[in-house]
């Protein structure tokens, strides 16, 4: 496990500043292995993708997240993992298929895949857990020194995926031309967002065959006065058996919800940070 610096150090796209950080005393051997870490002395396996099929389980590195495979779709084994890494202290969320949550009291400390989008219809193997890694800033609310703890072998400077951060998930949306009027926009937005509206401008509808569809920037037309800035919103999981639970907060605007950050908290907390 690495511990990268996302800021501004101008290296390029997704720059990271990384550090090798240990962290597997405690954690039961041979029950999980986090890519990069050593658990009693012993290497972690790594095998590709095409292994997958008949091992109990699997974790695919994702840089500032990891996503847990159960072949066997074991309950228990899934509910044991998720009881562990609630014990983890690098863990910012974790997000669980629901089929293996029938209700939010069933996944203590973790909320469910469709609570991120990600309960889909795809053929594609779907994580049993998906899990985010915890971010700290150098400097109080300066999001540009932000350090991602990731689970990446990559060294500074040659990018990765990033975690579920606000420093992660905060961008712009940069428009011209005569569809576009001038100025600033504070309403969310994401790049789910630009196919609808490219679409629209060019006069044609188009059709969404699942429930993960962005909308049409309205806000972006002339003509449209500037929306309101959203609240921001809180989602908690049901409490772990050590009192912390996966808060996660986001923005929804046109139905459409876009998510802002996740973390690990006390179950009194009402935001990230608080």
């Amino acid at each position: 496990m690495r511990e990268c610096d996302t800021g501004g150090s101008g290296h390029g796209r997704g720059a990271q500043r990384c550090a090798r950080r240990d962290r597997a005393d405690g954690v039961p051997q041979g029950v999980l292995l986090l890519h990069g870490e050593r658990a009693h002395g012993q290497r972690p396996r790594r095998h590709g993708r095409s292994q997958l099929r008949g091992r109990d389980r699997e974790v695919v590195r994702n840089g500032g997240s990891d996503l847990l495979y159960v072949p066997s779709g074991d309950p228990e084994l899934v509910h044991n993992l998720v009881n562990i890494l609630t014990q983890l202290d690098y863990i910012s969320g974790i997000f669980v298929d629901d089929h293996y949550c029938a209700t939010p009291a069933a996944c203590p400390g973790a909320l469910r895949l469709s609570d991120i989008g990600l309960m889909g219809t795809s053929k594609v193997p779907r994580p049993a857990v998906v899990v985010s890694f915890k971010e700290f800033y150098r400097t109080p609310g300066n999001l540009l020194s932000g350090v991602q703890v990731a689970d990446t072998v990559l060294q500074e400077g040659q990018g990765n995926h990033g975690g579920f951060g606000r420093d992660q998930t905060l961008n712009n949306m940069a428009a011209i031309g005569p569809d576009f009027r001038p100025g600033i926009d504070s309403l969310p937005m994401g790049n789910i967002d630009i196919a609808p509206t490219v679409a629209h401008i060019m006069g044609f509808s188009l059709p969404s065959v699942g429930k993960v569809k962005g909308r049409i920037l309205e806000e972006a037309f002339p003509g449209v006065h500037e929306g309101a800035a959203q609240r921001v919103q809180v989602q908690k999981s049901h409490p772990a058996a050590n009192g912390l639970v996966t808060l996660m907060e986001y923005q929804e605007q046109g139905g459409v919800r876009y998510l802002d950050r996740a973390c690990m908290v006390a179950a009194d907390a009402s935001r990230c940070g608080s």
